[in-house]
């Protein structure tokens, strides 16, 4: 147990996993007049983070508010190769132009989501430059093989059907450098990461050790799994992106606001910044009105604030209230940028205030593609399946501007429960 009262809150979060020496590093973080030094990596396997990755910007933000300096790492180098830790098979090889591509987006997300005076360094200025021979006389001289094989990550890999590569292998030679070099040259004495980041972490702070004697530590959080035990940060589509143009601002929002009941507390403690005691209240009030929803909507407001800022997070909670909430009713006040969120989602048909005014709502339908033809447009409303609004519409209904598209300028026609057409009136 931590004795400083901050790394107690870390752990009330239920960020803290394991620590090489917690008791040495919670002395070390308390000496106020020193403020230290840690740095976490980040591969730029792909151009964008991912939710996954707010853990570690997050911890970075703690870090940072508590007065101490960390460094955020892109791998440039190690990216070249990729981390063999948790794969059952070798990444594919991404060219330099791809990485300097995906280097550049990753740093600036890291600015964005950090602060903008973040220090983001790339590996590939200190590896890059290191001949081989050199690398292999300072580096590989220090690693003993026996105990890199024996590493859960090597092991694993080596068992599985694909193998394990010599690059790959590799891996944690370059890792276990770069936290040398940066111990070195910009007095970094922590290194934080995921649990599965252990093995690379540890077999750093061995080389330091065998290599110069340098003392450093190493804190690992857990790896965030759901109540079920299902992988956390996926959707239907696959990984959610921090990029807006790869996910958009609604949907970051309605992962966050659809969070089980049994995960909320500890998505809430690891991905918002409200004191401990405020999460904990926040709980037990959702807990007396769970239909209420008032957690899960604290956490998707919060972090869609902090990935995209408080105007797009308004505008994601408006434009769920009106596709799954009141259903867009007629005539609703809704802010340009939450328009925009709707029209992203569901598509939009514009068309004149002329036009529109008398239009048969089934031929709207068909010309924003919720049907094929007017005729079945005519039968789905008879069954009852067409809606302008909240509201079920017959065969015959026509739109009457004056009633249904004032003074927003917008009108939702629904087909069913769950495929939706937003209609704008324009000038």
């Amino acid at each position: 147990m931590a004795a400083s009262a901050w790394l107690q809150e870390l752990e009330a979060r239920g960020l803290i996993a394991d620590c090489t020496d917690l008791e040495a590093l919670d002395r070390r973080l308390a000496e106020v007049s020193r403020p230290a030094r840690l740095y976490i990596g980040f591969d730029p396997s792909a151009a964008s983070l991912h939710v996954g990755s707010l853990i570690p910007l997050f911890l970075v933000r703690r870090f940072r508010a508590h007065g101490h300096a960390p460094v955020c790492v892109i791998g440039g180098a190690t990216g070249m190769i990729g981390d063999p830790t948790g794969r059952s098979d070798e990444r594919n090889l991404l060219s330099e132009e791809v990485l300097d591509d995906y280097r550049e987006s990753l740093g600036a997300q890291i600015r964005h989501l950090v602060g903008d005076d973040a220090l983001v360094l790339d590996n590939r200025d200190w590896l890059g430059r290191m001949p081989m021979l050199t690398f292999l006389r300072e580096v590989g001289v220090h690693f003993p093989v026996s105990i890199m094989l024996n590493r859960e990550s090597v092991r694993q890999r080596r068992e599985s059907p694909s193998g394990l590569t010599f690059t790959e292998f590799s891996y944690q030679l370059l890792q276990g450098y770069d936290f040398w070099w940066l111990r070195t040259h910009e007095e970094v004495e922590l290194q934080i990461g995921g649990t599965d980041q252990w093995g690379n972490i540890t077999a750093g702070i061995d080389y330091m050790r065998r290599r110069d004697g340098s003392q450093a530590w190493g804190l690992v959080f857990p790896l965030l799994t759901k109540a079920d035990g299902t992988k956390f940060g996926k959707s239907a589509g696959g990984n959610l992106w921090l990029d807006r143009e790869l996910t958009s601002p609604f949907e970051l929002w309605q992962f966050w606001f659809n969070t089980d009941d049994a995960d909320v507390e500890q998505m809430l403690m690891r991905f918002c910044e409200r004191p401990v005691d405020e999460i904990r209240a926040l709980v037990v009030r959702h807990a007396a009105n769970p239909p209420a929803r008032e957690a899960q909507r604290a956490l998707a407001n919060d972090v869609t604030a902090w990935v995209h800022g408080a105007e797009l997070a308004r505008a994601a909670e408006q434009a769920a209230g009106v596709l799954f909430g009141r259903g867009g009713e007629a005539g609703e006040a809704l802010d340009e940028p939450a328009l925009d969120l709707v029209e992203r989602e569901v598509g939009a048909l514009r068309l004149s205030r002329k036009e529109l005014d008398g239009m048969p709502v089934a031929e709207v339908a068909v010309r924003g593609g919720l049907v094929p033809s007017l005729n079945e447009a005519r039968r789905v409303a008879a069954g009852g399946g067409l809606y302008v609004g909240d509201k079920a519409v017959e065969p015959t209904a026509t739109f009457d501007l004056g009633e249904l598209a004032e003074p927003g300028g917008w009108v939702l026609v629904r087909r069913g429960r769950r495929n939706w057409l937003l209609v704008r009136a324009v000038d």
